[in-house]
Protein backbone atom coordinates (compact mmCIF):
# COMPACT_ATOMS: atom_id res chain seq x y z
CA UNK A 1 0.00 0.00 0.00
CA UNK A 2 2.07 2.69 -1.05
CA UNK A 3 1.61 6.59 0.89
CA UNK A 4 3.22 9.53 -0.24
CA UNK A 5 3.46 12.95 -0.64
CA UNK A 6 2.61 14.46 -4.30
CA UNK A 7 4.09 18.00 -5.01
CA UNK A 8 0.47 19.92 -4.62
CA UNK A 9 -0.23 22.74 -2.40
CA UNK A 10 -1.06 21.31 1.18
CA UNK A 11 -0.78 17.84 2.57
CA UNK A 12 -1.98 15.32 -0.08
CA UNK A 13 -1.20 11.82 -0.46
CA UNK A 14 -1.49 8.73 -2.54
CA UNK A 15 -3.00 5.75 -1.05
CA UNK A 16 -3.87 2.69 -3.02
CA UNK A 17 -3.58 4.83 -6.03
CA UNK A 18 -6.19 7.90 -4.84
CA UNK A 19 -4.79 10.91 -4.26
CA UNK A 20 -6.36 12.90 -1.15
CA UNK A 21 -5.43 16.21 0.34
CA UNK A 22 -5.19 15.44 4.80
CA UNK A 23 -4.14 17.28 7.76
CA UNK A 24 -0.73 16.63 8.73
CA UNK A 25 -2.22 14.63 12.00
CA UNK A 26 -3.85 12.37 9.72
CA UNK A 27 -0.78 12.10 6.95
CA UNK A 28 1.84 11.36 9.79
CA UNK A 29 -1.14 8.23 10.84
CA UNK A 30 -1.10 7.31 7.31
CA UNK A 31 2.26 7.34 6.99
CA UNK A 32 2.63 5.02 10.44
CA UNK A 33 0.07 2.89 8.53
CA UNK A 34 2.38 2.50 5.52
CA UNK A 35 4.99 1.41 7.83
CA UNK A 36 2.94 -1.26 9.69
CA UNK A 37 1.14 -2.80 6.99
CA UNK A 38 4.90 -2.83 5.48
CA UNK A 39 6.20 -4.93 8.56
CA UNK A 40 3.57 -7.85 8.18
CA UNK A 41 2.88 -8.56 11.06
CA UNK A 42 -0.67 -7.09 11.78
CA UNK A 43 -4.07 -7.53 9.69
CA UNK A 44 -4.96 -4.30 7.88
CA UNK A 45 -8.01 -3.90 10.36
CA UNK A 46 -5.17 -4.34 13.49
CA UNK A 47 -2.99 -1.23 11.56
CA UNK A 48 -6.10 0.92 11.12
CA UNK A 49 -7.18 0.48 14.93
CA UNK A 50 -3.19 1.24 15.68
CA UNK A 51 -2.82 4.36 13.97
CA UNK A 52 -6.34 5.88 14.71
CA UNK A 53 -8.24 5.57 11.62
CA UNK A 54 -11.68 4.48 10.80
CA UNK A 55 -11.14 0.76 10.30
CA UNK A 56 -14.42 0.42 7.63
CA UNK A 57 -12.80 2.93 5.15
CA UNK A 58 -9.08 1.95 5.71
CA UNK A 59 -10.03 -1.62 4.48
CA UNK A 60 -12.06 -0.33 1.84
CA UNK A 61 -9.71 1.90 0.31
CA UNK A 62 -6.85 -0.78 0.76
CA UNK A 63 -9.21 -3.70 -0.68
CA UNK A 64 -9.94 -1.46 -3.98
CA UNK A 65 -5.92 -0.44 -4.32
CA UNK A 66 -5.28 -4.54 -4.66
CA UNK A 67 -8.22 -4.40 -6.33
CA UNK A 68 -10.66 -6.03 -4.60
CA UNK A 69 -14.52 -4.93 -4.67
CA UNK A 70 -16.40 -3.90 -1.17
CA UNK A 71 -19.49 -4.88 -1.20
CA UNK A 72 -21.98 -1.82 -0.14
CA UNK A 73 -25.03 -2.26 1.88
CA UNK A 74 -28.55 -0.66 0.94
CA UNK A 75 -31.95 -0.27 3.09
CA UNK A 76 -34.34 -1.56 0.32
CA UNK A 77 -36.84 -3.44 2.28
CA UNK A 78 -38.57 -2.73 5.61
CA UNK A 79 -41.55 -3.88 7.12
CA UNK A 80 -44.28 -3.13 9.54
CA UNK A 81 -46.91 -6.05 11.20
CA UNK A 82 -50.51 -5.44 10.57
CA UNK A 83 -53.44 -6.90 11.97
CA UNK A 84 -55.03 -7.45 8.96
CA UNK A 85 -53.93 -7.21 5.66
CA UNK A 86 -56.32 -6.41 3.08
CA UNK A 87 -57.47 -3.95 5.27
CA UNK A 88 -53.57 -2.48 5.49
CA UNK A 89 -53.05 -2.59 1.90
CA UNK A 90 -56.67 -0.71 1.05
CA UNK A 91 -55.31 2.00 3.97
CA UNK A 92 -51.59 2.45 2.80
CA UNK A 93 -52.80 2.87 -0.48
CA UNK A 94 -55.97 4.45 -0.84
CA UNK A 95 -55.72 6.80 2.44
CA UNK A 96 -52.13 6.74 2.75
CA UNK A 97 -51.45 7.30 -0.95
CA UNK A 98 -48.84 4.80 -1.65
CA UNK A 99 -48.92 1.85 -4.43
CA UNK A 100 -49.16 -1.17 -4.19
CA UNK A 101 -46.01 -3.43 -5.59
CA UNK A 102 -46.29 -6.58 -4.69
CA UNK A 103 -48.93 -8.59 -3.62
CA UNK A 104 -47.75 -12.52 -3.84
CA UNK A 105 -49.95 -15.29 -2.12
CA UNK A 106 -48.18 -17.07 0.53
CA UNK A 107 -49.85 -19.83 2.30
CA UNK A 108 -52.71 -18.43 4.22
CA UNK A 109 -51.10 -15.53 4.10
CA UNK A 110 -49.64 -12.58 1.25
CA UNK A 111 -46.20 -11.21 0.54
CA UNK A 112 -47.61 -7.58 0.01
CA UNK A 113 -45.65 -4.62 -0.19
CA UNK A 114 -45.96 -0.75 -1.13
CA UNK A 115 -43.77 1.81 -2.17
CA UNK A 116 -44.26 5.80 -1.77
CA UNK A 117 -44.77 7.54 -5.44
CA UNK A 118 -41.46 7.85 -7.74
CA UNK A 119 -39.88 5.53 -5.06
CA UNK A 120 -40.12 2.10 -6.51
CA UNK A 121 -36.81 1.25 -5.26
CA UNK A 122 -37.59 1.25 -1.45
CA UNK A 123 -40.16 -1.06 -0.40
CA UNK A 124 -42.51 -1.21 2.69
CA UNK A 125 -44.30 -4.49 2.97
CA UNK A 126 -47.03 -5.35 5.22
CA UNK A 127 -46.58 -8.39 7.38
CA UNK A 128 -49.23 -10.50 9.01
CA UNK A 129 -49.17 -10.32 12.49
CA UNK A 130 -49.41 -13.89 13.58
CA UNK A 131 -46.44 -14.23 15.81
CA UNK A 132 -48.25 -13.94 19.66
CA UNK A 133 -44.50 -12.37 20.15
CA UNK A 134 -45.43 -9.90 17.50
CA UNK A 135 -48.94 -8.87 18.80
CA UNK A 136 -47.91 -8.31 22.17
CA UNK A 137 -44.78 -5.98 20.91
CA UNK A 138 -47.15 -4.43 18.77
CA UNK A 139 -49.62 -3.77 21.35
CA UNK A 140 -47.85 -2.41 23.74
CA UNK A 141 -46.19 0.02 20.82
CA UNK A 142 -49.18 1.28 20.52
CA UNK A 143 -50.64 1.75 24.30
CA UNK A 144 -47.21 3.53 24.93
CA UNK A 145 -48.13 6.05 22.29
CA UNK A 146 -45.19 4.71 20.54
CA UNK A 147 -45.03 4.93 16.57
CA UNK A 148 -43.90 1.75 14.75
CA UNK A 149 -42.45 3.79 12.08
CA UNK A 150 -42.44 7.23 10.39
CA UNK A 151 -42.57 8.75 7.09
CA UNK A 152 -41.57 11.89 5.51
CA UNK A 153 -43.85 14.51 4.63
CA UNK A 154 -43.19 17.34 2.21
CA UNK A 155 -46.41 19.22 3.21
CA UNK A 156 -47.30 17.88 6.77
CA UNK A 157 -50.16 20.09 7.33
CA UNK A 158 -51.83 19.84 4.06
CA UNK A 159 -51.33 15.69 4.45
CA UNK A 160 -53.09 16.42 8.13
CA UNK A 161 -55.77 18.19 7.07
CA UNK A 162 -56.42 15.77 3.77
CA UNK A 163 -55.98 12.95 6.00
CA UNK A 164 -58.35 14.10 9.05
CA UNK A 165 -61.06 14.93 6.33
CA UNK A 166 -60.54 11.23 5.34
CA UNK A 167 -60.87 10.04 8.56
CA UNK A 168 -58.05 9.16 9.89
CA UNK A 169 -57.47 9.71 13.66
CA UNK A 170 -54.42 11.41 14.71
CA UNK A 171 -53.28 10.97 18.54
CA UNK A 172 -51.09 14.33 17.76
CA UNK A 173 -51.87 17.28 15.74
CA UNK A 174 -48.72 18.96 13.76
CA UNK A 175 -46.68 19.51 16.59
CA UNK A 176 -43.09 21.44 16.42
CA UNK A 177 -39.97 19.54 17.83
CA UNK A 178 -36.59 20.76 17.33
CA UNK A 179 -35.37 20.79 13.76
CA UNK A 180 -38.55 18.88 12.50
CA UNK A 181 -42.83 19.35 12.56
CA UNK A 182 -44.71 16.03 13.42
CA UNK A 183 -47.90 14.03 13.32
CA UNK A 184 -49.17 10.89 14.57
CA UNK A 185 -51.83 8.49 12.93
CA UNK A 186 -53.43 5.69 14.14
CA UNK A 187 -53.40 2.66 10.65
CA UNK A 188 -56.70 1.02 11.60
CA UNK A 189 -54.53 -2.14 12.05
CA UNK A 190 -52.60 -1.77 15.28
CA UNK A 191 -49.80 0.54 14.65
CA UNK A 192 -49.01 3.98 15.10
CA UNK A 193 -47.75 5.62 12.68
CA UNK A 194 -45.20 9.12 12.95
CA UNK A 195 -45.74 11.50 9.65
CA UNK A 196 -42.45 14.24 9.80
CA UNK A 197 -41.43 17.06 7.96
CA UNK A 198 -37.98 18.71 8.53
CA UNK A 199 -37.80 22.63 9.41
CA UNK A 200 -36.26 24.35 6.78
CA UNK A 201 -33.91 27.01 8.14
Amino acid sequence: MAVEVAPVRGDRVSVAGLSVVVDPPTFRRLVAARELLADGTLSVREVAEQVRLSPFHFIRVHRKGRGHSAGVLHIKLTSIMVEDQGKALAFYTEVLGFAKKLDVPVGEYRWITVTAPGRDDLQLALEPNANPAGKTFQRALFEQGIPATAFESTDLEGDYARLTAAGVAFTKPPTVAGPVKLAVLADTVGNLIQLYQPIRA
